[in-house]
């Protein structure tokens, strides 16, 4: 659907019976986690969203596409069901823009919820933000103390924050012992699990190859670019001598965000490898993804919206010698 339409969001937010099978439709669009059938990884792929789960690597896992958590798929069902009221054009909601005007008691899960919000959370392999030991008991402080508040991280006394973990890490070692990797945490435990240095991930976690074109699936759309509308676009889309026609090419031909990282010129092996090491430098010359308004002329194409995001900011990737665009184009 389109969600830039108002009449669109309007019939999602219609809990009446009249609406009910086109809100099972909508339902019937996700992928269902309490499908862990054996052709699962075939019956749920084309479902939304369209991104690889934590089993991306295990051919034929039910966890091989992307599962929301059960919680949030069950709310979805009961939204489906019409259990839910429609609070789309209440106007007292709308007028709340800062925290001050929440009542004192709502704040603190207004800020927790404002913080997770931009977050992906899963699938976990291993991540973006942490990683699949969020699932796992041993990590909270409920799990040794029934009155401690749910989903509080356990503490950890450890005497160094260097933890000797043995020469073998197994499920059963990370979970067990007295003080395990995977229990009481301390300061950097959290996030010892994740890609070192971080900045290649944003390169191997990019569109995955698949036996088919398309549909492409990703990892973590909306938080890290894939395909975007670079700011060359974008100017020759504002331009009002050109046509209709020739606008709307540009602003339609996206191109890959991570172009050139894995090397430029004739002879650039250009590989997996060489993307993931030429991401630590070159990290700081990626784009980034800005909101621009839209063309306004009264001749303006009307399949470009009112607004775009644009990437912006976007530096040379050439790195075997220090290149300015007066040296001109050379492979």
């Amino acid at each position: 659907g389109d969600f830039s339409s108002e009449e669109y969001l309007a019939q999602l937010a219609d809990p009446s019976e009249a609406n009910k099978a086109f809100r099972q439709k909508v339902l019937s669009a996700f992928r269902n986690p309490h499908n862990m059938s054996a052709d699962a990884f075939k019956g749920e792929h084309l479902k939304i969203p369209l991104m690889p789960g934590d089993g991306v690597d295990h051919n034929g896992s039910p966890l091989q596409w992307f599962q929301f958590p059960k919680l949030q798929y069950e709310r979805l069902r009961l939204w489906a069901e019409g259990a839910f009221e429609n609070d789309f054009a209440d106007a007292a909601l709308d007028q709340v823009t800062d925290l001050d005007q929440l009542p004192v008691e709502q704040r603190p899960h207004a800020l927790t919820e404002a913080a997770l919000e931009p977050c992906s959370g899963g699938a976990f392999h291993p991540g973006v933000e942490l990683s699949y030991y969020l699932r796992l008991p041993q990590l909270y402080a409920r799990n040794t103390d029934p009155n401690a508040e749910v989903f509080r991280i356990a503490r950890g006394n450890r005497n160094s924050l260097v933890q000797d973990v043995g020469r073998v890490l197994d499920f059963n070692s990370a979970t067990q012992g007295a003080q395990p990797p995977i229990g009481p945490q301390m300061a950097g435990d959290l996030t010892r699990w994740m890609g070192l240095p971080w900045q290649p991930d944003a390169f191997s976690c990019q569109r995955v190859a698949m036996q088919t074109d398309f549909p492409v699936p990703v990892w973590w759309p909306a938080l890290l670019p894939v395909d975007v509308l670079p700011e060359e676009h974008y100017n020759q889309m504002m331009r009002t001598d050109l046509s209709a026609e020739q606008r709307v090419r540009f602003f339609e031909n996206r191109v890959w965000w991570a172009r050139g990282v894995p090397g430029v010129g004739y002879h650039a092996n250009a590989s997996y490898w060489d993307g993931i090491r030429n991401m630590i430098s070159v990290w700081q010359k990626m784009g980034f993804v800005v909101e621009r308004p839209g063309p306004t002329d009264p001749d303006h194409p009307e399949a470009i919206p009112a607004r775009v995001f644009v990437e912006v900011g976007r530096g040379a990737m050439e790195q075997r010698f220090d290149w300015t665009a007066g040296d001109g184009e050379s492979p």
